[in-house]
């Protein structure tokens, strides 16, 4: 057989990338607690904050929400404080200046945050929403419309109840559900849903274009059938999944037909050691994701059939399989910087440098018959960067670092 090497595309010369510690908020210290999920918030003036899902312990260090001022990253600072109830779970999302806060307690209800005085005052009106017929949720997603996609409730399978937020923010007002399965997490954007199935092991793309009457269009399982999180990137045609299990993948997927959804590629950090992958977030063709123990990676998916890992940072001193560590990360603010929580190691700010990857692409062909030639390894040496061919003889791989490889 010969090797027909195809690309070698490398459009950064840059060397190995790393992300640098800023700054870090030791949530043991200030509330005696771990941490949940997080979000981001910017004002109007442009000062980020970091608003965080505490745990507590009980009613002398209760849960609650977490405003953090990041005027210096550096040195972040706690401005404002809403309690609640115990529990190890809280989702964040933001819409419209007000700050959104699911959890599993019991009798938790929706919190809801106005973080419009902010930043002349830090006194934030805030309160806690009923609905008549569920108290507890796990998630929650809000499109630019406005419109609020809670997931796992305790009513019905645990699905997807759809609200419109524009009529009072602090008021939600019902306007559908997608009930077929439990859901774990989602994205919407547009007339459409991506619902993260995560005990049936797959995604559902649904039609929410009237919210009442919700059309299934398709499903696709993930690599490790555990499907939490779901991401779309800015045109709309690849999406990207975690599965919340040991040595599981990130999973890139071809949507633009809900009919015939193509997984494209899948990729693991810290391969082999048990590493959880819990959030993934599309943002300017990387792919950022919360690792439980390995802390935070960045994908290069400017070919989402070829992702690249071109960044990392362990935030714990745990390792392997097991639920500790980072469980969150947001990527959105406009400075760059990263915010994590890690569970036991509280609020940790980062500076990402962002680097292109380089690629090597190509078919492996039979020098006699020229057929492609499947199931073959192909490695760049040195940093073992491989892939196996498919039964059309291609490959594609690539590794951060720019230079000369023999393959």
């Amino acid at each position: 057989t010969s090797l027909l090497l195809l690309a070698f595309l490398c459009t950064s010369a840059a060397a190995q990338l790393n992300l640098g510690l800023v700054g870090q908020l030791d949530y043991h210290a200030l509330r005696s607690s771990d941490l949940s999920n997080l979000w981001g918030y910017t004002d109007e003036l442009g000062n980020e904050y970091a608003l965080v899902g505490v745990n507590g312990t009980g009613a002398s260090n209760p849960g609650g929400i977490s405003v953090v001022s990041l005027a210096d990253p550096s040195n972040p600072q706690e401005i404002f404080f809403y309690p609640g109830p115990t529990s190890i779970w809280r989702e964040i999302k933001v819409w419209n200046d007000h700050a959104y806060v699911t959890t599993e307690a019991n009798s938790g209800g929706l919190t809801i945050v106005d973080l419009s005085p902010l930043p002349q005052s830090f006194d934030l009106p805030a309160a806690v929403w009923q609905a008549p017929d569920w108290y507890t949720s796990h998630s929650l997603f809000i499109d630019e419309n406005g419109r609020l996609y809670l997931h796992g409730a305790n009513r019905g399978n645990g699905g997807v109840i759809m609200y419109d937020l524009t009529q009072d923010p602090f008021v939600p007002v019902e306007v559908g559900s997608f009930d077929q399965y439990y859901c774990h997490d989602s994205f919407a954007r547009g007339d459409t849903l991506y619902a993260a199935h995560i005990y049936d092991g797959f995604f559902s793309i649904v039609d929410v274009s009237d919210p009442a009457s919700p059309v299934l269009l398709g499903t696709r399982e993930t690599p490790n059938q555990f499907t939490h999180n779901t991401w779309l990137d800015d045109s709309g045609r690849f999406l990207f999944t975690t599965d919340e299990r040991s040595n599981s993948y990130v999973g890139a997927y071809d949507v633009s037909d809900p009919q015939d959804i193509e997984e494209v590629d899948r990729l693991r950090s810290d391969n082999g050691s048990g590493a959880i992958p819990h959030n993934t977030y599309w943002k300017d063709d990387y792919v950022i994701t919360s690792y439980y123990t390995y802390g935070v990676s960045i994908y290069d998916a400017t070919y989402p059939h070829n992702m690249v890992e071109v960044g990392n940072y362990d935030t714990s001193p745990f390792s392997g399989d097991g639920f500790h560590g980072a469980w969150g990360v947001y990527p959105f603010f406009d400075s760059g910087r990263l915010i994590i929580s890690d569970i036991e190691q509280g609020l940790v700010v980062l500076e990402p440098q962002y680097i292109r990857a380089c690629w090597l692409e190509g078919v492996v062909s039979d020098a006699q018959t020229a057929f492609p030639v499947g199931g073959a390894t192909v490695t760049i040496l040195g940093p073992s960067a491989t892939d196996v061919s498919g039964l059309d003889g291609s490959y594609a791989t690539g590794y951060h670092l720019a230079g000369s490889y023999s393959v």
